[in-house]
């Protein structure tokens, strides 16, 4: 049988810098969505059409929204979120963090 060859997976594109809020955090990406679930029925008003990303660093994995086109408007939608008890913190990614949509990680 002929051999198959592999080629090595492509190095994602570097990411620019951009501001995030993490919603959840941890080393379990398949929990992500469901938490994601969890936090919309929360906030139902103020996340209604709002999508979540998963953004992977070497060190965690987060589910993260966004993003926001400055630190004021991050600021402000936290500020909301907290008015729902959910707890949201500002995120800027590196270069070395790989962010998709969440449910196609």
């Amino acid at each position: 049988a002929p051999t198959q060859v592999r080629h090595a997976p492509k190095q994602p594109e570097p990411q620019p810098r951009k501001i995030w809020l993490q919603l959840a955090s941890g080393p379990n990406a398949k929990a992500l969505p469901g938490e994601f679930r969890q936090i919309k029925s929360t906030a139902r008003e103020l996340l209604d059409g709002i999508k979540g990303y998963v953004a992977r660093s070497p060190e965690r994995t987060r589910l993260v929204i966004g993003p926001f086109k400055n630190t004021t408007d991050a600021e402000t939608f936290a500020q909301g979120l907290e008015s729902y008890d959910v707890d949201a913190f500002r995120w800027t990614n590196t270069d070395r963090d790989t962010i998709v949509p969440l449910g196609t990680e």
